[in-house]
């Protein structure tokens, strides 16, 4: 019997993350392109952009969210007292977010159109991402992102062959803002 599962849109995935963790608002885009990457299952593209990985087609998503009426964005000030533009769900958002949270519990699902996860699971990881890096500085995330890239190169993110050569370096620069 095979298996049946449904297929989320990208659309449908970034409104699980806003919702999670009780509707903790997002702050900052770095943030949210961060926690996107590290859980790559949303399917986005990245590219290696001057802060590390960007994707046009989070961007694309997160303002056809903002347009349609599901997300809100304002400014607010970040744990170091910097402003920062903020990502939190509308009441229409936290509806439709709700009811797209319940579906995909309630099912299998298929993510990148290659892996099959029960929803519980998927919805659980999410959260525990969101968890995670909600807090945590910048720096601390960038980090880890750079030596995950080090380790193995990861095959959502595009870059020139030439800058893989400098992730070492970058890591060693960008270590004592961390370590202090």
């Amino acid at each position: 019997m095979p298996i049946r599962y449904i297929r989320p849109r990208k659309e449908e995935l970034l409104l699980l993350l806003f919702t999670l963790d009780n509707n903790r608002p997002i702050k900052g885009l770095l943030r949210l392109h961060y926690i996107c990457f590290l859980y790559h299952y949303f399917g986005f593209k990245f590219i290696f952009g001057p802060c590390g990985p960007y994707s046009v087609e989070l961007m694309e998503t997160l303002k056809s969210l903002i347009d349609n009426g599901l997300v809100r964005v304002y400014i607010s000030l970040d744990p170091k007292g910097n402003l920062v533009k903020t990502f939190s769900l509308t009441d229409q958002g936290r509806r439709v977010a709700a009811t797209t949270l319940d579906r995909v519990r309630r099912h299998n699902v298929l993510l990148e159109n290659v892996v099959v996860r029960r929803g519980s699971e998927v919805v659980s990881e999410i959260e525990a991402i969101k968890r995670t890096y909600h807090d945590k500085p910048l720096t601390f995330i960038l980090l880890r992102i750079l030596r995950l890239m080090r380790k193995e190169w990861p095959y959502w993110i595009e870059v020139d062959e030439r800058v893989k050569e400098y992730i070492g370096d970058i890591i060693e620069e960008i270590s004592p803002y961390l370590y202090g």
